[in-house]
């Protein structure tokens, strides 16, 4: 009953044995790709338009050929925050709840980037991995029976992600007009354990199960560049269609018994595009506007041998950032804000229709951050606050809870200019 897909929609798979069907969990995460680089990042990921750092790669590779000397390029992030519960008024008496996530740390981009050296053209090429979508998150959901005094802990905690090895090219066809492309080989894995502690009368009972599996295929990037005049930048980046697929599916339960899905398994995504405006009114100050169109209604799942479509609902954004930078005699330091909001696959309760959907909710991201230029290196660091709210019967029909997630992404990363 309960009118959430919390990291995933999840799908009953029937298993090679006498057992009750178990759940698989497809996470959408993996169809949102990260916010690679602390500039793009602290300027609410409005960068198509800007894209001329050795991330470019994530943003739009038309924006290559912008770069005129050979980088490398390295950034981590640390997430953490808080994730609240707050039951319906009946039953606050009875029992208390409490949540709790942990933090995490990821390696986001390794890249490099080569300038060709032909005369006539402007030609950049790049190499990197990238980290697509962080699949690591842990929280913790206690219950207290008061009248009892008995207790629930379950903690669901997730490790991987999905990468790219992504190899572009950035091509200045015209003076202001440049096409890029990159190829992109996907992998990655995921492991999902979901651990119940029961406490009655100081007796405690341990349970779990696990998901596991792996990702595997590729995708094609397409880019257009134009700088219209030294205010006003256009740029655009197009992914086409391609599966993800999910290979190595294991499910194992608390007494180590391990079993394995013999199915075809993998998701379509459909074509999408970002578009991106960047305005440059002053010699230091950027201001810029993206609008990324993800038309997930047009996601298939496939399950063995059936095709499943609209799984997921759209989730077009907008993005707004700006950038401006004090000039000091040897160094740069830019100064960056942004802000944007992202729907998720998560949806509020709906008390009218309780077997139905209620409505799509939205991410809402305020973003910030600080640079280092010197002639040799430039250093970022972005700060992103994350905010989603919305209401769940968790299992109890009729009386919602009210839930708040509240996470912060510290983005830091390097370019060294060699």
């Amino acid at each position: 009953m309960a009118k959430i897909w919390w990291k995933g929609c999840v799908v009953l798979l029937a298993l090679n044995t006498p057992l009750v069907a178990q759940s698989f969990q497809i996470d959408p995460q993996i169809l949102y790709d990260s916010q690679n680089g602390p500039r793009a990042s602290a300027m609410g990921g409005a960068y198509t338009a800007i894209a001329n750092d050795a991330t470019a790669l994530s943003w739009n590779p038309a924006g290559l050929p912008e770069i005129k000397e050979t980088r490398s390029f390295i950034s981590s992030s640390l997430v953490f925050g808080d994730l609240e519960i707050t039951p319906p008024q009946q039953s606050a008496n009875n029992k208390t709840y409490r949540a709790s996530r942990a933090e995490s740390f990821s390696l986001d981009y390794i890249g490099f980037i080569i300038p060709l050296p032909l005369e006539k053209t402007n030609v950049v090429s790049s190499v990197a991995v990238r980290n697509l979508a962080d699949l690591n998150d842990e929280y913790t959901i206690s219950t207290v029976d008061n009248g009892t005094n008995s207790s629930v802990d379950s903690t669901f905690k997730s490790r991987g992600g999905l990468f790219t090895l992504s190899a572009g090219l950035g091509v200045e066809v015209i003076k202001d007009l440049s096409l890029g492309t990159s190829l992109n080989f996907i992998s990655g894995k995921k492991d999902f354990r979901r651990q119940a502690s029961t406490n009655v009368s100081n007796n405690k009972i341990e349970n779990w199960t696990s998901w596991e599996n792996k990702y595997s295929g590729f995708s094609i990037d397409f880019g257009v560049f134009w700088r219209a005049s030294n205010i006003l930048c256009l740029g655009s980046k197009m992914t086409f269609p391609h599966k993800i697929n999910f290979t190595d599916v294991s499910y194992t339960d608390s007494d180590n018994n391990k079993r394995e899905l013999n199915a075809d398994i993998y998701l379509k995504r459909p074509i999408s595009f970002s578009y991106g405006l960047a305005l440059q009114p002053a010699r230091n100050l950027i201001l810029a506007f993206d609008f990324n169109q993800r038309p997930w209604r047009k996601v298939i799942l496939n399950m063995g041998d059936h095709e499943n479509d609209r799984v997921y609902e759209n989730a077009h954004s907008f993005h707004i950032g700006a950038e401006y930078t004090l000039v000091g005699k040897n160094y740069l330091l830019p100064w960056r804000i942004g802000f944007y909001t992202e729907p998720e696959q998560i949806f509020d309760y709906a008390a009218a229709e309780d077997d139905e959907k209620g409505e799509q909710v939205s991410s809402h991201f305020i973003t910030g951050g600080l640079g280092l230029n010197t002639r040799k290196a430039q250093f970022g660091l972005s700060v992103n606050y994350q905010v989603l709210q919305y209401r769940s019967d968790f299992g109890v029909p009729l009386s919602p809870f009210d839930v708040k997630h509240s996470k912060f992404r510290i983005n830091f990363g390097l370019e060294i200019i060699i």
